[in-house]
């Protein structure tokens, strides 16, 4: 649903002049979005930069997430200074893609943490009881 969002929003700003214009989207998407956006925005003259985030509202506030960040490796070294203001660790993956793929292998480690932390925490209660 996102990813169909995101592609949607990149569509209806593509109807527009983009030459010369960066483009950083830091949603998480599924990697062929991400890919498929970058090509849309480079193919109407813009740069595109795919940089989901790792991290909760405590660590956006102090300025402390962890930012993933994939697409052309010249204009990441221009936005290095936008990414260092939002975040404590900065990772350049490559090619587009590889930053949404990270963020939702980081997603499946905390969903399959939670699940075991439920599983015992409900074993504990049941043992409590007995």
């Amino acid at each position: 649903m996102v990813s169909q969002s995101v592609e949607e929003i990149y569509k209806e700003i593509t109807k527009q002049t983009i030459k010369g214009k960066i483009f950083i989207d830091m949603t998480t998407v599924h990697p062929e979005t991400a890919k498929k956006t970058a090509e849309l925005i480079i193919k109407n003259g813009g740069d595109f930069l795919e940089a989901p985030v790792l991290g909760s509202v405590i660590p956006a506030r102090e300025g402390k997430l962890t930012i993933l960040v994939s697409g052309d490796r010249e204009t990441y070294e221009k936005c290095k200074n936008i990414f260092s203001a939002l975040g404590k660790s900065i990772y350049y993956m490559g090619d587009y893609g590889n930053a949404s793929k990270m963020k939702l292998i980081n997603n499946t480690v905390l969903a399959s943490f939670m699940s075991v932390i439920s599983e015992a925490f409900t074993i504990c209660r049941h043992k409590g009881r007995s």
